[in-house]
C-alpha cells in the first residue's frame, strides 16, 4: 500500500513538473512571438522612414534644396496653399512625382491612421490632390522650413504627438520614438526615446533634445521645432 502510495505521488509529482514546464514553454513562445512581430513592425516603420527620406531629398534637390513648404507647394500647385497638417506638407511628394505609394505614409495600430490607404491617388487617370493622403492616411509628424542643408541632426519626419496633447505615445514602440534626421541616409533611421514619463522630450544618442530651441541643432538659429512641428491628420471620426 505504502509503495503505491509512493507511486501514485511520483506519478502526480512528475505530470505537475511536465504541466509547470510547458506552461513555462508556451509562456516563453509567446513572449518570443510578440517579441518578434514588435520587432518586425518597428522594422516595416523604419522602412517606410527610409522610403520618405528618398522621396523627401530628391524633392529638395529639384527645388534648391528646400523640403515641402508653403513656397515650394505654390510652385508645385500654381497657387497658394493653405498648409496645417503635416499631410498638406508632404502631399507635395506625390504632386511632384517623388512618390505614388500612400503606404509608406501609413502605421498599423497609429493612433492618427485608419484603415490602410489605397493608393489610388488619381480620378479619370490624372493625379488628383484631394485623393492623397487624407485624414487618417498619415502617420508621420514633419518638421516644416528646412533645407538639405539644415543641421543634419534636426528630425525631419517623426512618430507624432497623441491627438489632443503634446506628449508622444509611449505604447506604440514600447516607449520609443522614432523619426529619421536631415543628415539620415536612406536605410539609416535613429530610434530616440522620450526622456521622461510625460513623453514630451525626444533624445538622441548624444542625450539632446531635438525638439528643444536650446538644443546643438536648433541653438542660434531662431527657430522653435515644436513651432515647425506640423501633426497628421487623424480620421474625422477619431477619439479626443
Amino acid at each position: 500500500m505504502t509503495a503505491r502510495k509512493t507511486s501514485h505521488r511520483a506519478r502526480r509529482a512528475l505530470s505537475i513538473t511536465v504541466g509547470a514546464v510547458l506552461t513555462a514553454l508556451i509562456v516563453l513562445g509567446w513572449v518570443f512571438v510578440n517579441w518578434a512581430t514588435r520587432r518586425l513592425k518597428v522594422a516595416e516603420a523604419m522602412g517606410c522612414l527610409s522610403s520618405l527620406k528618398c522621396a523627401l531629398d530628391g524633392f529638395a534637390t529639384d527645388f534648391n534644396g528646400e523640403y515641402p513648404s508653403a513656397e515650394t507647394a505654390a510652385l508645385v500647385t500654381g497657387r497658394a496653399a493653405r498648409l496645417e497638417s503635416s499631410n498638406d506638407y508632404l502631399r507635395q511628394l506625390f504632386l511632384a512625382g517623388e512618390t505614388q505609394s500612400e503606404s509608406i505614409f501609413w502605421v498599423k495600430h497609429s493612433r492618427v491612421t485608419s484603415g490602410r490607404p489605397d493608393d489610388s491617388i488619381t480620378t479619370g487617370g490624372r493625379i488628383d490632390a484631394s485623393e492623397i493622403l487624407q485624414p487618417g492616411d498619415c502617420h508621420w509628424a514633419y518638421v516644416s522650413g528646412q533645407f538639405n542643408t539644415s543641421h543634419r541632426d534636426r528630425p525631419i519626419l517623426l512618430d507624432p504627438f497623441v491627438p489632443g496633447t503634446t506628449a508622444f505615445d509611449q505604447e506604440l514602440w514600447d516607449g520609443k520614438v522614432l523619426a529619421i534626421t536631415i543628415g539620415g541616409s536612406p536605410g539609416k533611421t535613429s530610434m530616440v526615446c522620450p526622456v521622461t514619463a510625460s513623453g514630451r522630450e525626444l533624445l538622441d544618442d548624444a542625450g539632446r533634445d531635438l525638439l528643444s530651441p536650446n538644443s546643438e541643432p536648433w541653438r542660434d538659429s531662431g527657430l522653435d521645432p515644436l513651432k515647425l512641428l506640423k501633426q497628421p491628420e487623424p480620421p474625422r471620426d477619431a477619439a479626443e
